[in-house]
Order: C-alpha cells, then structure tokens, then sequence
C-alpha cells in the first residue's frame, strides 16, 4: 500500500509511512550480511526500496546528520538526507522537481530499478546552509540487492568534491591565464620589431595586460579561499563610473568580446552610498560579462547596468539578447556543470554565486526568455544596512 501520492516532474513521487517500511526495516537491522555489506564502505551506503526511501544505511549517516540518531535517515531519500535545494521545491520530495531530470543520483537509481543491473553515475547538488550555499560533487553507484525475496538496492556515494573543485579551477586558471600571456606574447614581439616605435597607448595596453594576469591569479587563490570560508572582504566606497570604466578597459582587447558591443548605463545617482569589496565585485561582474559574450553572435550587445534599489544599495544587471535553455538554467550555479561542453571550464556562475552570497552578502538573480534575452542582477548593499 502507498501511503501518499503527489505530482511529479520527473521520477514517481509515491512514498511509504515509517510504518508500512517498519517490516523491511527490522528484517534489514537483522541482517548480519547486510549489515557488514553496508558497513563496509568508507562513505554514504544506503540501502533503497522500490520508492527510493532509505530502508537501512551505515554509521556515516550519524556524522552527516550532525552526530543524532541515524534511524532518522529512514524512509527518506538520497537528495532529502543530504540537503539538496531540491528536495523540497515539489511536494513529493526527491526526484520529483523538474531540476532532478539533470540529477545522476536519481538517474543512476531508476537504471538500476529499470535493468536490474548496477548503476554508475557523477551527481552535481547544491546545499543551502546558513553560511552560505554548499556544492556536493558525487560518484553515486546504485546496485541490486535482493534479502528474503524483498527487491531493494544499494545506494553508494563517495565526495569527489575535492578533486572536481581542483579540475575545473585548473581548467579555468590555465585557459584564462594562458590567453592573456598569449596577448602579452604578441604585443612584447611587436615591441621588438626593428623601426617599429612603441607607442604610449601601446604600453598602456600592456600595462593593462600584465595586470590582468595577476588578477587572474589573485582570484584563483580568492576562489579557493572563500570555498573554505576563509576570505576575508576588504570594504570601501565603491564608485561606479570609475568601475565600470576599468571593466570597459578589461574587455577592450579581451577575445572573448570581439567583434562584440559592450554598452554601460548608469544613472547619476548611482554613485555614492555602496560599500563593498570593489575587487570582488569587479570579479561577478567580469565573470557575467564574459558568460554573456560567450552566448552571443558577433555584432550583438552586452549591456551592463545599475540602478539604485534603496539609500544604499544598488542593483547590477548584465544582460544578452541570447536565451539559455532550461536544462541550463535548472543547473546554472552548480559549480562543474559547464555551458560549454563536457570538457568545459563551468565555474562561472557558480563562483558568482558563492562571492555575492558569502562575501559581499548580497544577491543573485536572473531571468531568462525570449521575451527579455537573459539578464543576471547582483544586488548589494552597504554593511550598515543589513
């Protein structure tokens, strides 16, 4: 009997009471095998029924649910237990939403129902805690299990976050760094062509390019920093003409905004009042603006705005005439999910996120469809005023 049945947007939402599991419960707590079964791995081993509500899971438990009784993990599911930010969004809990379509846990899971036959897949989830938004990167196996008759399986997951984290910023360092030393290859050579004068505009674009490069490093290192809470902002009146000029100068010979147009507005009234982190905010909205070429066609328009929303707090906006797809935007602030390909850098939106919410403490949104294009809006405010 199922006890509750609600919509769904992807995997069946039916579910069992704690009661109708009780009889799978205690003939698994009796289990010596599987109880050395599930023991024996290193990290998260659940085992599932046919609605994916744990029925029996390992010590691990105890520790990811902050040292309290480990039964509480029973009967829920994997995304539930872990904190994913979309295990609640549809009544039915995991699986259910329209963003668990992308999930390779609930994906491994139902293969594995589907086929009888082991599971393997990687699962990108979001947590949202109270110091700020969390990314779990997982290796998830799910593999049939069968004890007295009953079809169950065996869920396993062990954290590559750590390892996911170092690719994607290495893929990022190197491919960002290595274009701008590229440029910086290409202008030092032109410097040295015999008869040809070196020009002040041209030492000032090399200026600008060395400069560029340390930044790059410099938020590499910030990066990492503020993913182990460590970071630390450094705050001081920010001025918008002035920032909007150096973000001009940085995207003037940038190769990701050739043969594009990128457009500033800024009402008078926008300067004065905010108190922030000017590096750190220079680095969301230099990674929004290069997201937005990337999704555009030569000859089409960046516009980066702001706007005052209140005494002393001020709305960015960066915006495209592109439209992401859903699948895109359902995973967009995942930190290895990738726009680009599967070898992609990814990390874009994903360090925008964790830089506004956890350093600036501020906001981020966007909107995206053919009606608007697509547009990201951080909101800040001064430090007074939260």
């Amino acid at each position: 009997m199922v006890s509750s049945v609600a919509p769904t947007r992807f995997a069946p939402a039916e579910r069992r009471s704690l009661e109708e599991l009780a009889a799978t419960i205690d003939t698994l707590e009796r289990s010596r095998l599987v109880r050395q079964l599930i023991e024996g791995f290193p990290e998260l081993c659940l085992v599932l029924d046919e609605h994916r509500q744990v029925v029996a899971n390992n010590r691990y438990v105890v520790d990811l649910l902050g040292g309290t009784d480990a039964r509480k993990a029973l009967g829920l599911r994997p995304g539930e237990l872990l904190g994913c930010v979309n295990a609640h969004v549809m009544p039915g809990g995991c699986g259910t939403s329209e963003a668990c379509q992308w999930c390779g846990a609930v994906k491994s899971i139902m293969e594995c129902w589907r086929t009888d036959r082991r599971a393997r897949s990687e699962c990108r989830i979001g947590i949202a805690r109270a110091d700020g938004p969390q990314a779990l990167d997982l290796e998830v196996v799910a593999t049939p299990l069968s004890v007295q008759g009953r079809r169950l399986m065996v869920f396993a997951a062990r954290d590559i976050s750590d390892a996911k984290r170092r690719a994607v910023l290495e893929r990022m360092f190197f491919h960002d760094t290595l274009n701008t030393i590229e440029s910086i290859v290409a202008l030092s050579e032109l410097f040295g062509t015999e008869g040809l004068p070196c020009s002040p505009a041209d030492m000032k674009r090399l200026n600008r390019l060395v400069w560029q490069l340390v930044e790059q490093i410099q938020a590499q290192r910030d990066l990492t920093s503020a993913e182990r809470g460590e970071l630390t902002p450094s705050r001081s009146k920010v001025a918008v003409a002035s920032l909007f000029d150096s973000l001009g100068g940085i995207f003037q010979t940038h190769p990701v905004a050739r043969n594009r147009l990128l457009v500033f507005q800024s009402p008078a009234d926008a300067d004065g009042g905010l108190e922030t982190d000017e590096t750190l905010l220079r680095r969301v909205l230099v990674n929004l603006i290069k997201n937005a070429f990337e999704a555009i066609s030569a000859g089409e328009t960046v516009t980066v705005s702001c706007r005052r929303v209140g005494p002393s707090e001020l709305e960015f906006a960066v915006h495209n005439p592109g439209v992401m797809p859903r699948e895109v935007q359902l995973q967009l602030f995942q930190r290895s999910f990738s726009t680009k390909s599967s070898h992609g850098r990814g990390i874009g939106t994903y360090s925008v996120k964790l830089l506004v919410t956890t350093c600036l403490h501020g906001t981020v949104t966007f909107e995206s469809n053919e009606k608007v294009g697509t547009v990201f809006r951080v909101v800040l405010n001064s430090p007074a005023n939260r």
